[in-house]
């Protein structure tokens, strides 16, 4: 007899998971939120970023430049040579943030 008492109240007590869901679920969605946000932004910060390098910018414009000036009654190898000129550039980038 005691242990059926205990459980009703039991269950008086506590919310069923909708009643719980429909009470508390903003608070427990924004704080997911809050907390991959906040995991997130400890990553990026841990990230090492790339740093331009002026010397290879430089020798790549040069290039490309001289390049254009050569190719310049082919516009479409003109462009293409710039476009493989960004490529070069952000490679480079990306290599010497690997290390």
């Amino acid at each position: 007899m005691r242990t059926l008492v205990q459980s009703e109240l039991m269950q008086a007590r506590m919310p069923s998971a909708e009643e719980f869901l429909g009470h508390y679920e903003d608070a427990i969605d924004d704080r997911v939120a809050e907390v991959v946000a906040e995991i997130l932004d400890e990553r990026d910060a841990l990230r090492p970023r790339a740093r331009p390098r002026p010397g290879l910018a430089a020798l790549t414009l040069l290039l490309a430049t001289g390049a254009t000036i050569v190719l310049r009654h082919s516009p479409l190898a003109a462009a293409a040579v710039w476009l493989a000129v960004a490529v070069v550039y952000l490679v480079a980038g990306w290599k010497t943030l690997i290390r």
